[in-house]
């Protein structure tokens, strides 16, 4: 059984029902989210801990800056040599 790791996004702030929705729609898009959870104010991302493609670290990125989560240095848990200029 793989482990999972767990991605906090937070503080979850919308400014209207359509940039919500159009959230959730990005967020379900990405393959490797094992399933959301909403814990009170924060965002739960499930993830296995298995190697992440590019993609799927450039869309949490994108997400963790175009929303303006706390904590982005929490997705350096998938970097490697390949997307570690995400991160510098």
């Amino acid at each position: 059984m793989n482990k999972e790791v767990i991605i906090i996004a937070t503080p979850l702030r919308f400014y209207c029902t359509h940039d919500e929705e159009a959230f959730f729609e990005w967020l379900n898009k990405i393959p490797d989210i094992i399933r959301i959870q909403g814990v009170g104010k924060e965002l739960h991302l499930y993830f296995d801990a298995k190697e992440k493609s590019l993609e799927v670290i450039r869309s949490l990125y994108g997400a963790f800056k175009r929303y303006k989560f706390k904590n982005i240095d929490q997705l350096k848990i998938f970097m490697n040599k390949e997307n570690k200029y995400l991160f510098e």
